[in-house]
C-alpha cells in the first residue's frame, strides 16, 4: 500500500507552484517593460490569484524584483550555459556559450529579448541591491568566459600571449550588438553576422600550429553572410539543416598548468 502525501506537503507544493507561476510571468513582463513596472497586485490579477496570497511569497516590491532576477538567471542558464556543458572545456565550450547566447536572443527566450540588457539599462545608474544583483549576473558571465579562455590557453588552443580581457570584451560586445540589431532594428542578418564576427575573434586568437578541427554548428536558417577568414569553410547549403562550418583550432598542446577555477554561474547548473 502506498501512502498519500501529507496535507502539509501538498500545500507546500501548491505554494511553490504559485510562486514559480508568479515569477515566470514577472520575468516575461520585466523583459519588455522593466522591473519597475512589476507589482504584486498586477501579477495576481493577471494570474487569477489573490493579492494577499501573492504578497505572502514576496512581501515587498524589492523582494519581488530580486526574485525575478534570480528566476531570469535560471532561465538564462538553462538556455545558454547548461547546453554548452556537453562541449569540452576550453575553446569548444567558449564557442558553444557564444552560439547559445546569440540563439537565446534570436529565439526570444524572453519576450523582450535579453532580460539582462533591459534591466541593466534601467538600473545601471541606480545603486542598491537590485543593481548589485544585475551586475553580479553579468560579472559571473564574464568570469565564465574568462575561465574557458584560460583553459584554452592552458591546453594550447589559444596563443599564450593573448589578452583574455580583450577576447571577453569583444565577444561580449559582439553578442550584445546582436541583441540591439535584432530587436531594435529588426535586422534579419544580425545574429548570423554576430556569429561570423565571434568566430573571427576566436580564430584570430587560436594558436598558429596545425591541430585538430572542430565542427561548429550553424542555425538551420543559414543566411547569406560572407567572411574573408581563410580558416573558415562553410559546408552544406541553405536548405541543409546539417550545415556546419569547420574551424581550424591549429595546435592542441599538452596542458601547461592546473585547470583554472570554475565559476559560480557554471557550478549552479
Amino acid at each position: 500500500m502506498t501512502s498519500s502525501a501529507a496535507p502539509g506537503d501538498k500545500r507546500l507544493e501548491r505554494g511553490n507552484a504559485k510562486r514559480q507561476a508568479i515569477l515566470q510571468r514577472a520575468v516575461d513582463l520585466a523583459s519588455v517593460e522593466g522591473l519597475e513596472t512589476l507589482s504584486i497586485g498586477r501579477l495576481a490579477t493577471e494570474l487569477g490569484i489573490s493579492k494577499s496570497g501573492a504578497i505572502l511569497h514576496f512581501g515587498t516590491k524589492q523582494e519581488l524584483q530580486l526574485a525575478t532576477i534570480a528566476a531570469a538567471r535560471e532561465r538564462f542558464a538553462g538556455h545558454v550555459v547548461e547546453p554548452a556543458q556537453s562541449s569540452p572545456p576550453g575553446l569548444a565550450r567558449l564557442w558553444a556559450l557564444t552560439l547559445n547566447w546569440i540563439a537565446y536572443v534570436e529565439n526570444r527566450v524572453f519576450p523582450g529579448g535579453c532580460f539582462f540588457s533591459t534591466v541593466a539599462a534601467e538600473f545601471h545608474s541606480r545603486p542598491g541591491p537590485v543593481r548589485d544583483a544585475i551586475a553580479a549576473t553579468h560579472a559571473d558571465w564574464v568570469l565564465l568566459l574568462h575561465h574557458h579562455i584560460a583553459r584554452a590557453i592552458v591546453d594550447g588552443q589559444i596563443d599564450a600571449d593573448t589578452d583574455p580581457n580583450q577576447i571577453v570584451y569583444e565577444l561580449d560586445a559582439v553578442t550584445r550588438h546582436a541583441h540591439v540589431m535584432h530587436r531594435l532594428h529588426e535586422d534579419p542578418e544580425a545574429c548570423d553576422r554576430s556569429r561570423v564576427a565571434a568566430r573571427a575573434i576566436l580564430d584570430r586568437a587560436a594558436t598558429a600550429e596545425t591541430g585538430e578541427l572542430l565542427a561548429l554548428p550553424l542555425p538551420e536558417r543559414t543566411r547569406s553572410v560572407t567572411t574573408t577568414d581563410a580558416h573558415i569553410t562553410r559546408i552544406g547549403t541553405h536548405a541543409d539543416p546539417d550545415s556546419h562550418v569547420v574551424i581550424s583550432l591549429r595546435g592542441a598542446k599538452p596542458p601547461r598548468g592546473p585547470n583554472p577555477p570554475t565559476t559560480d554561474l557554471e557550478q549552479a547548473t
